[in-house]
């Protein structure tokens, strides 16, 4: 419940298609989504019927997609790869496009993180130290936060010096347990494929 307001402020963010009630498993919303679920091509539309028929449940997949966007640049699947069309809901199309319409914020390209420096006492960062065009540059923020991925976060914390110890500490930063970057997670993506001879589906 505590979680659950910035879930639904997420979704409407990245433009999230869906429809409440359809599965029974579902957490609690306390706001629709914002756009109706991405509509069913006639094979999957007779697909829900039968499986309905059954008694089960089929419930519409919620796609972060603005489809008229999408469908623009023609009949393409839905896959796990970047639309340069724009369509895609991700972190570029969706969060940083937002944030870039604000005149106090600015993007650095081309930008390789060298390791982040600690205040004397150790508790927070106090400037980040990066590589732009072969230049060794300095940022001091007021806050700083690490997002650059599993692996390369890890990274980072471990080029970075650990309070007290010179630059390439032994363990590198917030790793007193020595843990940061030995615990990865595959994350297992599934899919059920039923191929039906009698039928041909033309959706794409």
């Amino acid at each position: 419940d505590e979680f659950e307001p910035w879930y639904s402020k997420a979704e409407q963010l990245f433009r999230v298609r869906g429809a409440l009630g359809e599965d029974p498993t579902e957490p609690f919303h306390s706001v629709p989504y914002a756009f109706k679920p991405v509509p069913d091509e006639a094979p999957i539309a007779r697909a829900r019927a039968e499986l309905k028929g059954l008694g089960l449940h089929p419930a519409s997949l919620p796609l972060g997609v603005d489809i008229e966007t999408w469908l623009k640049e023609g009949r393409t699947g839905w896959d796990a790869f970047p639309n340069t069309g724009q369509g895609k809901m991700d972190a570029q199309t969706a969060p940083l496009a937002a944030a870039l319409t604000d005149p106090n914020i600015k993007l650095e390209t081309g930008a390789y993180v060298e390791y982040l420096e600690t205040a004397p006492d150790g508790k927070s960062i106090s400037a980040i130290h990066y590589r732009q065009n072969g230049e060794l540059k300095k940022l001091s923020p007021k806050l700083v936060i690490l997002s650059a991925g599993a692996v390369n976060s890890a990274v980072i914390l471990l080029r970075s010096p650990s309070p007290g110890n010179g630059k390439g500490g032994d363990k590198g930063l917030a790793n007193r347990s020595d843990q940061v970057g030995r615990n990865f997670m595959n994350h297992n993506s599934s899919a059920m494929l039923a191929i039906d001879p009698r039928r041909r589906n033309d959706a794409v």
